[in-house]
């Protein structure tokens, strides 16, 4: 079980981009869509690229399942809020296999109310789009711990139903 990491195409703004798939577990999965691994990116073209993954596959948000089930607030005591399909069983885990510095998780969904939920080692981090300005929902941290998150992404009234990928990124953004 896990991911693979298509090959990497750097763009003129110190970008790196990579493809990012899923294999979904055996009969009885830790997920609703699957297992991601992310192994970190030594072989930069420098110092001050960002790589950027983005699954392969599109998934749909959704449910009736509040968010707040499983936190009220995260570690910088931000709500949390939003509607999955499951508060007990995540929509993906994301298996970070060593120590990442700088690590930012994007839902794209060209726009939709979307909220993010990620359980990991270290606490809960959540991501909304409360404001006009960030439509999609975001989690960024500077440093994230080896191991495994839980990541719920929820829509923000019950029942909606978005069609998105997920986006992670190493690095500042130039």
């Amino acid at each position: 079980m896990g991911a693979t990491l298509g090959p990497g195409v750097a763009s003129a703004q110190g970008i790196v981009s990579r493809v990012l798939t899923t294999e979904s577990g055996s009969s009885r999965p830790d997920s609703h869509f699957g297992r991601l691994v992310l192994d970190p990116v030594t072989d930069r073209p420098s110092t001050n690229a960002v790589i950027a993954w983005t699954t392969a596959n599109a998934w749909t948000t959704g449910g009736s399942s509040s968010l707040t089930a499983i936190a009220n607030f995260d570690d910088r005591q931000e709500l949390c809020a939003g509607y999955s399909y499951n508060s007990a069983i995540p929509d993906h885990v994301l298996e970070l296999s060593s120590d990442f510095d700088n690590l930012s998780i994007t839902v794209n969904t060209g726009g939709k109310d979307t909220t993010l939920l990620i359980e990991g080692p270290q606490g809960v981090y959540c991501g909304d789009d409360a404001t006009a300005l960030n439509a999609d929902a975001l989690v960024q941290r500077d440093r994230w711990a080896k191991g495994l998150y839980r990541v719920w992404v929820g829509s923000g009234e019950p029942n909606q139903h978005y069609s998105y990928q997920l986006q992670i990124q190493q690095g500042d953004l130039p």
